[in-house]
């Protein structure tokens, strides 16, 4: 039964690359449109003692790794489970949950299944069957996530269509303050960090241009393992280019044309659609340029409901009547820019003729959302002001205007490979599922990376380096070094070249007695490499307790077959112990199912039934000792 519309909502979000976060202050935006009472939470501000909101809430997540909580959430649901259910802290609270995964895991959604799932049991009432969907096949305007908001709405009593019809951006333009007022302006949340280095590591003859990356920030705090959230920004030359056509103006009836260097003050009245405030320092000065530039995503592919907003801006009366035949026909919509892959810049291409108010690209363009990437140092090896990350250049086709195909950057790579050095960045910083400070417990780990995949392998064996060379510095002459944890790592690549310098890395990491690395070249054809470091030349120290180290490249081979080539040492990894943790990076495709076809295979080799060894696998699962991370 419907209640009040003035009870309070709540929108609680986790989200991990940003998808969730913009979905979630969008629908506060629904809601505050249909004078709803609504606030929202974002759970990784989510902070002990958990006071959970009355009323109803609206739970929406994203399913992180293989099958995980996304790390905003991680400690509440941790905590939520320590909970006696017979204390119900969703006692008297009404929810829905909102979920999105890749079905390319066996995992699907398993996050939001898993919340939906809890809170019934700790005392709420569903009011709504939860959706489910797949990341990969998400679009804002998706039928069943619009079905499933409209009835959203009809059961919190709330109307189908917006009641308030108030302009909802105020933005005006200032020319009293001097330069020294602006240029300070950072987007909430992310920190202000310098590319101290952008190094090339492969030159893109083959394969693609891969990019080392650092960033130096003195107030930075990163673990070892963990991932690192870039906000990019559009392409200076685009958005000037928009500004000089007098496409943006400043005032309602689009007289007054905006120019980049205009300093303009962004507040809202009632209510924000747009996710964009969520990053937007509102209230400050900040010039045009920088507000299109760093807050608005002008290289994604617009969405029908983008689209809709603009035609009434339309000016000449052929494009006009041309727009308004796609609004009537989705298809032709679909056709001309959904499955030909242009972006907002395209249609102020293909519509010449508009002319829209700043305030309206705000509430109703894609925020500019962050890129996230597994971090490929470790503070305690380079310096904790000090981050690392490795990217390949990702170029995509598109069908031109003009119907021919063109080769475009992605948007996060391509700002990054515009960066100079000294240039500002934003970011921000997660923590890796992977608890990577103590490297003393006596748990076996198995990590596997594919391509840019082998970062966060990087970023491990570099703090494992820390801790050894922090040991051997602080040792008496024979004096016992406790052993590290037993660590093997899989690298599969294409061809050495690719990465030649971080793969001499990884042979100096074996000298040194770090670890186990073997290396899969698929496209390169040479004579196998390996060698053993036994403990006591590992840096010249007696390490008597410690399993000797090796290093494999083979050549013309996948890294899954190198995997099964080396069943026994993978099964002895996992079996040693009463768990292990195994942990993947790279492209998804089918590498996921067949990292676990291999190991499930070396355990039921040794003699373990096919059910023993399922078991022993979910356990690990259950346990959140499979980190799986894929793209």
């Amino acid at each position: 039964m419907a209640r009040s519309n003035k009870e309070p909502i709540t929108v609680m979000y986790a989200s991990a690359t940003g998808t969730i976060q913009r979905l979630a202050n969008q629908l506060v935006g629904d809601l505050c449109a249909r004078e709803a009472s609504v606030s929202s939470i974002n759970m990784k501000a989510f902070a002990k003692p958990y006071n959970i909101p009355r009323g109803t809430i609206i739970y929406m997540t994203c399913t992180f790794f293989a099958g995980e909580h996304p790390p905003a959430s991680k400690e509440f649901i941790a905590w939520l489970q320590t909970v006696n259910p017979s204390l119900r802290p969703f006692r008297d609270i009404r929810f829905a949950v909102f979920g999105m995964g890749s079905k390319n895991y066996t995992t699907f959604c398993a996050a939001s299944k898993n919340a939906d799932k809890s809170i019934e049991i700790f005392g709420g009432t569903r009011i709504l069957d939860a959706l489910h969907l797949d990341r990969d096949e998400f679009k804002s305007d998706d039928s069943a996530y619009i079905h499933w908001k409209k009835d959203l709405f009809k059961v919190l009593g709330l109307s189908e269509q917006p009641v308030i019809s108030t302009n909802k951006i105020i933005v005006t333009k200032n020319t009293s303050l001097p330069d020294k007022w602006v240029c300070d302006v950072s987007p909430l949340g992310y920190k202000r960090g310098i590319m101290s280095k952008v190094k090339v590591l492969s030159d893109g003859k083959v394969d693609g241009v891969v990019h080392l990356y650092e960033i130096t920030c003195p107030c930075m705090k990163y673990e070892a393992g963990g991932h690192c959230a870039i906000l990019p920004r559009n392409r200076a030359e685009d958005i000037k280019a928009l500004l000089a056509k007098g496409h943006i103006s400043l005032d309602h009836g689009c007289k007054v044309v905006a120019e980049a260097s205009d300093i303009v003050v962004v507040e809202h009245a009632s209510w924000v659609r747009s996710a964009v405030n969520a990053v937007l320092p509102l209230g400050r000065p900040i010039y045009v340029l920088d507000l299109l530039s760093q807050y608005l995503d002008f290289s994604t592919v617009i969405d029908f409901t983008s689209f809709k907003e603009l035609v009434p801006y339309v000016t000449d009366g052929a494009q006009y009547r041309q727009a308004l035949h796609m609004l009537e026909d989705p298809t032709l919509f679909k056709t001309v820019f959904l499955d030909t892959k242009l972006n907002m810049i395209d249609i102020f291409t293909k519509f010449s003729s508009l002319k829209v108010p700043i305030h309206t690209l705000i509430e109703h363009m894609p925020a500019m959302t962050h890129r996230m990437y597994s971090i490929a140092s470790a503070p305690s090896y380079v310096g904790e002001t000090r981050l690392q990350f490795i990217v390949s250049d990702v170029d995509f086709e598109c069908e031109t205007l003009s119907k021919t195909i063109e080769k475009r950057p992605g948007l996060s790579t391509g700002y990054l490979s515009r960066l100079q050095e000294g240039s500002a960045i934003f970011f921000q910083t997660f923590s890796s599922p992977v608890r990577c400070e103590d490297e003393f417990r006596g748990v076996p780990s198995i990590t596997v990376g594919l391509g840019t995949g082998l970062a966060p392998c990087r970023s491990r064996l570099q703090h494992r380096l820390a801790l050894r060379l922090e040991q051997l510095k602080r040792a008496a002459p024979g004096e016992f070094i406790q052993p590290l944890d037993p660590y093997m790592t899989f690298i599969g690549l294409r061809r050495e070249s690719d990465l030649k310098e971080l793969i001499d890395e990884l042979r100096d990491f074996v000298r040194k007695g770090i670890a186990t690395i073997f290396v899969a070249f698929s496209r390169e054809e040479k004579s196998r490499e390996w060698f053993e470091i036994i403990p006591n030349d590992a840096d010249g120290h007696a390490l008597a307790d410690v399993d000797k180290t090796a290093f494999c490249a083979e050549y013309k081979c996948y890294v899954t077959r190198l995997m099964g080539e080396y069943a026994n040492n993978i099964r002895n990894f996992v079996t040693s112990k009463d768990t292990c943790v195994i942990t993947y990076c790279g492209k998804a495709g089918n590498v996921p199912q067949e990292i676990e076809g291999v190991i499930l295979r070396s355990l039921v080799s040794s003699g373990m039934t096919e059910k023993d060894a399922k078991a022993r696998w979910e356990k690990l699962r259950a346990d959140q000792n499979l980190i799986f991370e894929a793209w």
